[in-house]
């Protein structure tokens, strides 16, 4: 049965000589596998498709377990996600963190527009840092443990927040607060990571904040991540090194 389907190449693995199979990142059907036959060639019509960062409308031929690509009508190539290496490890970060929590095909909320908005604002210039803390913040979501911030994790106050507790989830206000180890503690660092909080991809692009304040937040998000999610992203380690 043939089918058609939007979406955004996130991984590539060579098959013998001149083979693909490609995973990518669908708008209706969560991750999908597809076996390029001659992709490897560059007479042959699917050699652009198959490129990582690639959105388009794949053509396939369906089958239970991996589908065979027919076609390709590519939307955008983001060809400069290539040509920057740190646009480029960036860019396969996003993909990578999106590979290893979106199952297969399973729709999960709007995972390909937000990976679709990300690679668009990443060309575009926008602080990388600042999209890749919200695609942290997006997946945390995902996978239920983003951190709690509109208010007391343990009352729901949201007046004398001391600090934000790594171990229970989310800030403390004073009448709460027992002793814990608290990650943030300084008041304007706490009330940039609550407003950012509440940030969306489009008010993303207006932010003005310090690039201390930055850091913080992502140290943040990496110890979230580190305890708790229990993923492994080898792209993460090359672009700690940039």
């Amino acid at each position: 049965m043939q089918k058609q389907i939007d979406g955004i190449v996130i991984r590539r693995i060579n098959y013998g000589e001149s083979h693909e199979i490609i995973t990518i990142l669908t708008d209706t059907a969560g991750k999908l596998g597809l076996f390029a036959r001659g992709s490897k060639k560059s007479r042959s019509k699917l050699y652009p498709a198959t490129k990582l960062f690639v959105d388009a409308s794949f053509t396939f031929n369906y089958k239970e377990g991996l589908s065979l690509l027919y076609d390709a009508e590519i939307y955008d190539y983001h060809r400069r996600l290539s040509e920057d290496i740190m646009m480029m490890a960036y860019a396969s970060y996003f993909c990578e963190l999106l590979d290893r929590v979106i199952p297969e095909k399973e729709a999960v909320g709007h995972s390909y527009q937000l990976l679709k908005q990300l690679l668009t604002l990443l060309e575009n210039g926008i602080n990388p840092k600042l999209l890749r803390i919200y695609l942290e913040r997006e997946v945390l979501g995902l996978v239920g443990i983003r951190p709690k911030l509109d208010g007391c994790v343990r009352c729901g106050g949201t007046q004398d927040i001391v600090g934000l507790s790594l171990n229970e989830g989310g800030l403390l206000c004073r009448k709460c607060y027992r002793g814990e180890l608290l990650i943030i503690q300084d008041p304007m660092s706490l009330r940039i990571l609550r407003a950012f909080d509440r940030v969306n991809l489009t008010t993303l692009e207006t932010l003005d904040i310090d690039e201390s304040f930055i850091t913080e937040i992502q140290a943040l998000y990496s110890a979230l991540f580190d305890q708790y999610s229990g993923l492994l992203i080898k792209s993460r380690s090359f672009l700690e090194q940039l």
